[in-house]
């Protein structure tokens, strides 16, 4: 059974080993009009579909597994409005693990 689950705004949870994104364990759903669509990014940079957390300009967003190209916006079909990612971005927490960085061991 599906477990969705938003990803933890703290930026401790956006860092590369929260890896393994896909259509077969992510969506997005608009916070603006709850629209879900699957997670079905191809990367424009190398076609990859496998895509993990980070930060891009100190924000939270998802990047390509192979070329590490990403963003940090999300935009919603149904109503077009851009969404920041990290608001939009679920995960199935019964097929994917998502662990805090510890910055400092």
């Amino acid at each position: 059974m599906n477990q969705w689950q938003k990803i933890d705004p703290d930026r401790k949870y956006w860092h590369p080993g929260n890896k393994g994104f896909s259509s077969q364990n992510a969506k997005f759903i608009c916070p603006n009009c709850h629209h879900e669509v699957s997670f079905n990014l191809i990367c424009e940079g190398c076609g990859g579909k496998s895509w993990v957390l980070g930060l891009g300009w100190g924000l939270p967003g998802i990047f390509c597994e192979d070329c590490e190209k990403g963003t940090i916006v999300w935009s919603c079909p149904s109503c077009k409005n851009n969404q920041r990612l990290f608001l939009s971005l679920y995960y199935d927490a019964s097929k994917l693990s998502i662990s805090k960085k510890r910055w400092f061991q």
